[in-house]
């Protein structure tokens, strides 16, 4: 009987929990999970709102390249009294003008243009650094959920092993083949398998609430994905793609080309200004003391401006957009360093996580093994109840350990994709509804 239940206890402790769907229950994947996000995320779609605003800069720009034209219709009557000649005229004008100016030489309407088009690039960037960093915290979340929810299954069966040497111990100490002390131990190990779970149903319950809060949708038998974005493998590799691709990085550069075409706008007001204008206007007289009278009126002509005294409030522009471009120029910097130092901290998070596993497989392996002998030396009477309880334990918190470091390492690589700027709905190979 006792030889029975320490093998059912080795063979527990040594199986591997891995998740199955019961009930015929489909299990959500990180892509649908990632899809359904990026549809209904707020942070997502206050960007995408963002963005469309700034797409309107484009043709707001391209009308400084249209011709103004506009229509006036006046009608005016006009009434004379004669005290003298005890008489009164009255007289109706009508005149209906129609005016075209179209610039000719400008010089701010092409920086407004090229200002627009440096704007709407950075936006993009913008958005797609929100894109990816909503994909990423939603990744996270849904992998710390199939962590703690392996953790819990774990946990779960080590208690159901020591209730198991609860009641064993339990019977042979009513025989007097146990010690109190054997009772002892392994009520409190009972007790401390207890707290253990506990704990790791919070840590469950906090991961399924983040979950919730960045996806909209309820952790429901969440399968565990298969990492397949091209990363870079060597560090130098990643540090050189992170200043080429990562959003942040080139939303900077399109700053300060944006900043330098603000200066040369601001530099347009000092330049002259070329427009050509037409008019047509037709007039009618109306006079009840005389003829009436119409006539059509045509002109054309070239404006040019140039100027010479402008108050100063130009140059203090100016002056502004130069130390916008200065603050610019300082925030791509800072953008490149924070690129190239979270691109090393990732490549090495992931190569020490491999290496985690690595250890911890191979303490698992020795747990295991140590664990069927001493529970074949507890039968011969060489190891005491406490031995086996401490190599259950070991064997525990190596899984554990091993758990948590599969994790970290799938975890790892996500976040150098992000960090690289390859974190897209794209290299994911998630596809939207229509």
């Amino acid at each position: 009987m006792v030889i029975l239940v320490f093998k059912k206890t080795i063979y527990a402790l040594t199986f591997v929990f891995t998740f199955t769907l019961g009930n015929g229950a489909v299990a959500d994947t990180l892509e649908e999970m990632l899809a359904r996000t990026y549809q209904n995320n707020p942070d997502i779609l206050a960007a995408q709102s963002t963005l469309e605003q700034t797409l309107e800069e484009t043709p707001v720009a391209w009308t400084n390249y249209l011709p103004s034209v506009s229509l006036s219709n006046s009608l005016s009557r006009t009434l004379t009294d004669d005290e003298y000649a005890s008489t009164s005229t009255k007289a109706d004008d009508r005149s209906t003008t129609l005016s075209v100016s179209q610039d000719l030489l400008n010089f701010s309407s092409n920086e407004q243009f090229n200002k627009a088009k440096y704007n709407i690039l950075r936006q993009r960037e913008l958005f797609r650094g929100t894109v990816q960093k909503v994909l990423l915290d939603a990744i996270t979340a849904y992998l710390d959920v199939i962590k703690n929810e392996n953790i819990v299954q774990l946990r779960k069966n080590n208690v159901a092993v020591l209730e198991t040497h609860l009641k064993s111990t339990e019977a042979l100490y009513e025989l007097r083949r146990r010690t109190n002390a054997d009772f002892s131990q392994a009520q409190s190990r009972l007790a401390k398998g207890n707290a253990d779970l506990t704990t790791s149903e919070i840590d469950y319950n906090i991961a399924a609430s983040k979950y919730r809060r960045i996806t909209g949708l309820d952790p429901n038998n969440l399968s565990q994905p298969v990492f397949d974005i091209m990363i870079p493998y060597r560090l130098q590799d990643a540090m050189e793609m992170a200043l080429v691709s990562h959003p942040n990085v080139v939303s900077a550069f399109k700053s300060v080309d944006a900043a330098k075409s603000d200066i040369r706008t601001k530099k347009t007001a000092f330049a002259p200004t070329l427009s050509l204008s037409g008019s047509v206007s037709k007039s009618h007289t109306n006079n009840m003391a005389s003829a009436s009278d119409e006539s059509v009126t045509s002109s054309v002509g070239l404006e040019l401006t140039i100027p010479i005294f402008q108050k100063g409030v130009e140059y203090t522009d100016l002056r502004i957009a130069e130390m916008a471009l200065k603050k610019a120029m300082a925030d791509m910097d800072s953008a490149r360093r924070v690129a190239e130092d979270n691109a090393a901290q990732s490549w090495e998070e992931m190569r020490g996580a491999e290496a985690k596993i690595e250890a911890f497989e191979v303490q698992v392996n020795a747990a295991t093994i140590a664990l069927k002998g001493i529970s074949q030396e507890l039968e011969a009477g060489r190891r005491t109840l406490l031995n086996l309880l401490d190599a259950e334990q070991e064997l525990l918190n190596a899984r554990v350990s091993l758990a948590g470091a599969n994790h970290d390492y799938l975890l790892a690589k996500y976040k150098l994709a992000e960090r690289v700027g390859e974190l897209s709905l794209d290299n994911l190979k998630i596809g939207l509804a229509n």
